[in-house]
């Protein structure tokens, strides 16, 4: 669900003001109102498209959105369920635009300021879900303005009542009596923050006082990632300190930060947080060791680091009391990791894992050859100048072993894993795939089952060993 980018809605008013003039009807605004969040609904749809997800982009009568009241400041009445359900039975991801809907009399309308609050609950009570979370530009409701008093507490939960009082416009009234009429359960949080407040049947609390000073934070790494991550902790100096970035040469980089070529100086600014973006099987690992020894938080994703150097690393950090966090090694900001831990007894894993293999394959049963495929993933930054890890498993290796880690407790290191090279491919391969109504895409699989006596390997003798090893393969399937 989501609404227009920011400042659009204003602009796109005080367009139809200026056109419209004063006596312009209310009907007419909304349509002009509208676009910006179907702009917005289709734009993230493509983004995510690329990027490989099924996804798919809903318009109001599509889904038999309907509302009814003043074309301005109309609420909802009725949406097809059943219709929504079978596009997320075939998407990995339906986006919907909130704010508006369709009208019987003024076939547009919209649903008032922060109409697409009203539209999230509104879409969590129709598909019988128990919680929705809104996204705002602060990580929850405070008793004061955060903007003017930095010191303001942060609730942690709030009644229905206490919300409408406490937010101040940052949610829409409206919203908040369907959540209440319905169940719902609202959660408010800004974009990738762990904190949020919860609206329910429930009493007031307050969350815990934040870390008064700012975190300390060192850098291993300035490429495209490390870069990206120190301009975010430059520009938020009330949070952090930003310590040494370790770099090959000091003298190629800007002074808007200090470098350094001496890990030990880097080390020995004794950070709350080290960010570890070399990259790299082994060059890291020391410094990441070191840290977690000395009970920092070590931040990667680097899955070939993770996969040779587990036991050390988790060893590194229990004997030192720092913290390894690599959720972005697999799976990127899906949150694979954290939903296994979540999950527990879990069977079998099975997915798709290598976007540069997802791609290059997709291109191939278009019809391009390997090399032209693959020079577009290298053109569009979703291959390396050396892709060899990609596309010979070393990559989906890595990440099935973290999550062969993660899942069953079990060590399997990436070398013991059966690999197939997209290199081995027959030409034709992929369009003959796609020629019968299949696709070809490189599966990254593992289960955990108990196997019958008849079981071959249960021929062999109590004091001789056998290894059934896990391993991915190119699979033939009927869905992307």
């Amino acid at each position: 669900m989501v609404s227009a980018l920011a400042g659009q809605t204003d602009a796109l008013l005080a367009q139809a003001s200026r056109v419209g003039g004063n006596s312009a009807p209310a009907a007419l605004i909304a349509r002009v109102a509208r676009v910006g969040e179907l702009r917005s609904a289709a734009l993230l749809a493509l983004a995510l498209h690329r990027i490989g997800l099924r996804a798919c982009s809903l318009d109001p009568h599509e889904m038999g959105l309907v509302a009814e009241g003043d074309p301005l400041d109309s609420d909802l009445v009725d949406v097809n369920a059943p219709e929504i359900w079978k596009h997320l039975a075939a998407h990995d991801v339906v986006v919907v635009p909130g704010f508006i809907a369709t009208h019987a009399d003024h076939g547009v309308v919209t649903l008032g300021r922060g109409g697409t609050d009203l539209s999230a609950v509104f879409f969590a009570a129709s598909l019988q879900a128990h919680r929705v979370r809104l996204i705002k530009d602060v990580d929850g409701v405070y008793a004061e303005d955060p903007a003017s008093n930095p010191k303001a507490p942060r609730y942690a939960e709030l009644s229905y009542a206490g919300a409408e009082k406490a937010s101040s416009g940052l949610i829409q009234v409206k919203a908040i009596h369907a959540a209440e009429a319905d169940n719902v359960e609202i959660e408010v949080a800004s974009l990738g923050s762990s904190g949020a407040t919860r609206i329910a049947r429930t009493e007031p609390r307050f969350a815990p006082s934040a870390v008064s000073r700012p975190l300390r934070v060192s850098l291993l790494g300035h490429g495209c990632v490390g870069a990206g991550v120190l301009e975010y902790l430059l520009a938020n100096p009330g949070r952090f300190e930003v310590g040494p970035v370790l770099v090959r040469d000091p003298a190629a980089h800007c002074a808007n930060a200090m470098f350094s070529s001496d890990v030990d100086e880097v080390l020995a600014f004794d950070a709350d947080i080290l960010v570890e973006t070399i990259g790299g099987a082994d060059a890291p690992v020391e410094a990441m060791r070191a840290a977690l020894l000395g009970g920092a938080e070590v931040v990667t994703a680097n899955k070939a680091a993770l996969a040779r150097h587990w036991d050390s690393l988790r060893a590194s950090a229990r004997r030192g009391g720092g913290g390894l966090r690599f959720s972005a090694a697999v799976g990127g900001s899906v949150p694979v990791i954290e939903a296994l831990r979540r999950i527990g007894g879990i069977g079998a894993i099975e997915g798709v894992t290598n976007g540069t293999c997802n791609f290059v394959l997709c291109r191939m049963a278009e019809g391009w050859t390997f090399a032209d495929a693959l020079a577009e993933a290298q053109a569009q930054g979703f291959a390396e100048a050396d892709p060899s890890a990609d596309l010979d498993g070393h990559d989906a290796a890595d990440k099935l072993s973290i999550l062969m880690r993660e899942a069953f407790g079990t060590a399997v290191p990436p070398s013991a894993i059966a690999k197939q090279s997209l290199r081995d491919l027959a030409l034709d391969a992929a369009t003959e795939a796609s020629a019968a109504g299949r696709v070809l895409r490189q599966v990254a699989r593992c289960d955990r089952r108990p196997m019958a006596a008849s079981w071959p390997m249960f021929a062999w003798s109590r004091c001789r060993s056998t290894i059934r090893w896990p391993r991915f393969a190119m699979k033939k399937t009927g869905s992307l």
